[in-house]
């Protein structure tokens, strides 16, 4: 075995770097894609939007949730956060379908029949997440476990410099030298 089958090839950290970057990014992206584009309020909110006449209008979902679509994006005081957003809903204990029969006959809101959650729609965007998600985990698995099999783990590595030290094969510079670019790698 020749001294170049057992030196692995440097991978430098920067690319590393960048790269765990560059999933994570995808990943709050997939998160934000995937969650719902309207937040929860109370009724006293929905109100205060109707009696501003800042409410498009909405529909009643197979939950009993009031989904309500704005005029336009509204900063709105969720609890704890304010949020920017046209689209909200209110949970079915919240709201009293006496109150939306009166805001739909005074023409306040307008109640949409055919419109359907886009919470509760197609599944297959998060099962195709996860699946992307959990395959990259075990590609990224399998190439360590590659890697570790031809040229040894980092700490393996770093045991053959200090035996190496040890021997007298390289200098206390060389050992500096490799270990530091091993160094990032654990």
């Amino acid at each position: 075995q020749s001294d170049t089958d057992t030196v692995p090839p440097q991978r430098k950290p920067v690319v590393i770097a960048f790269g765990l970057a560059g999933i994570l990014v995808c990943i709050v992206l997939m998160i934000n894609w995937l969650g719902p584009p309207h937040i929860s309020v109370d009724a006293e909110i929905l109100k205060r939007l109707i009696k501003g006449q800042q409410v498009d209008w909405g529909f009643v979902d197979t939950q009993g949730r009031l989904h309500i679509h704005l005029k336009r994006i509204q900063s709105i005081e969720d609890r704890k956060q304010t949020l920017r957003t046209d689209q909200l809903y209110v949970p079915s204990s919240d709201w009293n379908p006496y109150e939306l029969e009166k805001w739909v006959a005074s023409g306040s809101i307008t109640l949409r029949q055919d419109q359907q959650d886009e919470g509760e729609g197609n599944p297959w965007p998060g099962i195709l997440f996860i699946v992307i998600i959990l395959g990259a985990g075990a590609y990224y698995l399998w190439r360590q476990a590659q890697w570790n099999l031809q040229y040894g783990s980092p700490r393996q590595q770093i045991d053959e410099l200090s035996q190496e030290l040890k021997d007298g094969k390289i200098t206390q510079d060389e050992y500096q030298e490799k270990l530091d670019a091993i160094t990032p790698h654990l």
